[in-house]
């Protein structure tokens, strides 16, 4: 959001006004933000409830015997479900891609280096028992 949006006025209680003024603090954003923020999440509750009225309406009517054809609404809502666990499943592939990947250099570094870590300790040991000495 930038200051060229366009702006308004609105009239608010004190206390409605000091509940959006804890929460924007509380949540890390400014007063605007914050109020902007709840007016989006109640129109996506409101779509989502229109789905999900759809959904039960098509359930009830596959119960009455009926072929049902899905609601657009609800089509699209399995969609960009589906979209969105196929995009979280492909991140933590690539996640644990990398990690692999990670997890093989460091190995790499550890094969490369001349002492091991068994020797490494074997000189501490060593370097104790001389200053105990």
């Amino acid at each position: 959001m930038s200051r060229e949006d366009p702006q308004m006025k609105i009239r608010i209680t004190d206390d409605l006004r000091e509940r959006l003024r804890m929460s924007a603090s509380r949540n890390g954003r400014s007063l605007n933000s914050e109020i902007v923020l709840r007016l989006e999440q109640t129109y996506d509750r409101e779509a989502e409830q229109r789905v999900s009225d759809d959904y039960v309406a098509w359930l009830e009517s596959g119960c009455k015997g009926e072929e049902p054809e899905m609601p657009d609404a609800l089509r699209q809502q399995n969609f960009r479900v589906n979209e969105g666990i196929d995009a979280e499943i492909d991140a933590k592939q690539n996640a644990n891609e990398i990690l692999n990947i990670k997890i093989q250099q460091v190995y790499s570094k550890i094969e490369e280096q001349d002492v091991s870590i068994l020797r490494i300790l074997d000189m501490l040991e060593v370097i104790s028992n001389d200053a105990l000495k």
